[in-house]
């Protein structure tokens, strides 16, 4: 999970693997979550072999291990919202640690915290590898994305509908319509200048449970937002 920010593109999170040996070790659990916090500076050139990464972790470690969320910039570029995403235990390194779908970055303090009270509307429900932006005026519109055991599902689903959060008022919306797009997971978001976003690529499903398909590149879809 990565966020631009002026000059700086700060890193969230992630996932490192448990050594072969390791007891922990298994076929179903062969990474662990990161929890760290760091940035990468842009302002001077740098070599490839040696980038100017700074390790926040240690005022900014997350609140779990995560990998697979999505985070974007808003609040004027104070804040970076992370949305979704699987949460770990680094104590028990057990799944699905909070009850909540979205984490506030807080650039200034370098601080986590939730949404926390006055937030309005249907929240998002837990998922994974959503297809996320947010628009000028601080919405975040939130597509699709997945859900499994890491999750809390006993199904592993690709799901198809559209959330979006207004970041002024911490209002969450439910904009699924009957012809929403097919589902999709792991597919690129990109807002468009006028009112439109592109989503290209991921993965289907034709069924809850089922395998999951590419889907070809060729298979672009859009979605209408407001333009003011």
């Amino acid at each position: 999970m990565a966020t631009l920010v002026n000059d700086r593109i700060y890193f969230f999170g992630g996932s490192r693997p448990i050594p072969i040996t390791s007891p922990a070790w298994n076929q179903t659990h062969q990474y662990n979550l990161s929890d760290e916090v760091f940035y990468l500076e842009l302002s001077s050139p740098f070599t490839v072999n040696l980038p100017p990464f700074t390790d926040l972790s240690a005022i900014s470690r997350m609140p779990f291990g995560c990998e697979r969320g999505t985070t974007v910039l808003g609040n004027n570029g104070v804040r970076i919202f992370l949305v979704g995403g699987v949460q770990q235990n680094m104590e028990t390194f057990g799944y699905n640690t909070t009850n909540s779908s979205l984490w506030i970055y807080n650039l200034n303090s370098q601080k986590w915290d939730t949404n926390g009270p006055g937030t309005y509307g249907p929240p998002l429900p837990r998922r994974r590898s959503t297809a996320t932006v947010i628009d000028k005026n601080g919405v975040i519109y939130i597509f699709g994305g997945r859900v499994g055991v890491d999750t809390g599902s006993d199904v592993f689903i690709v799901l198809d509908d559209l959330f979006t959060l207004d970041t002024s008022l911490f209002e969450w919306s439910n904009l699924s319509l009957p012809n929403h797009p097919p589902k999709r997971n792991l597919c690129t978001a990109t807002l468009l200048p006028y009112g439109k976003i592109i989503y290209i690529g991921g993965v289907t499903q034709n069924f809850p449970g089922g395998p999951p398909s590419r889907v070809s590149m060729n298979e672009s879809i859009f979605g209408d937002i407001a333009k003011d």
